[in-house]
């Protein structure tokens, strides 16, 4: 457990499943994360949970608000690369929680973990070029910009840029 300001990241627990169900299961969310929609049971969160905390290069924490340990989230590190020092970072918010700096305080408290604990120095994310709310966050984390793949994710009718952003984490 890694405690915050505002919130707690934490492993997740079986009175999760209904809250991150709701988050697999929002579409639009879902398709801003670049991952495909798709309907989940609670028994399909639940195998992707267990998966996700079993596998050797991945960790997963849900982002609980201390003031009513409601979930707001989850924040992962994938494709976790111990000898290169890397991970690729993901993080989803509830939309009705978004703007409140729970993923600001979130990423803060994982990067710090990361650095500390599994000796990471180094973290890349991919997100939509037109998902300005999640670039103004990355940036104001100090993520910088190393790329894009052009027209590479359709959404909305239209292809997209995805934008390639990388951090060196202090040590």
């Amino acid at each position: 457990m890694i405690v915050g300001n505002k919130i707690i990241l934490r492993t997740w627990s079986e009175n999760d499943l209904l809250a991150l169900q709701t988050i697999r299961n929002d579409f639009q969310l879902q398709q801003q994360l670049m991952a495909q929609p798709r309907e989940n049971s609670l028994e399909q969160v639940k195998q992707w949970l267990t998966k996700k905390t079993e596998s050797e290069d991945s960790l997963l924490f849900v982002i609980e608000i201390k003031q009513s340990n409601a979930v707001a989230g989850y924040v992962q590190v994938v494709e976790i690369n111990f000898d290169s020092g890397s991970g690729r970072l993901g993080i989803c918010i509830l939309p009705s929680l978004q703007g409140r700096g729970y993923g600001y305080e979130a990423i803060t408290l994982l990067e710090k973990h990361l650095s500390e604990y599994h000796k990471l120095r180094k973290l890349v994310l991919e997100v939509l070029s037109k998902n300005e709310n999640a670039l103004h966050l990355y940036r104001k984390l100090k993520f910088k910009e190393v790329g894009r793949l052009r027209h590479h994710f359709f959404i909305d009718n239209e292809y997209c840029d995805s934008v390639i952003m990388e951090k060196f984490l202090q040590p």
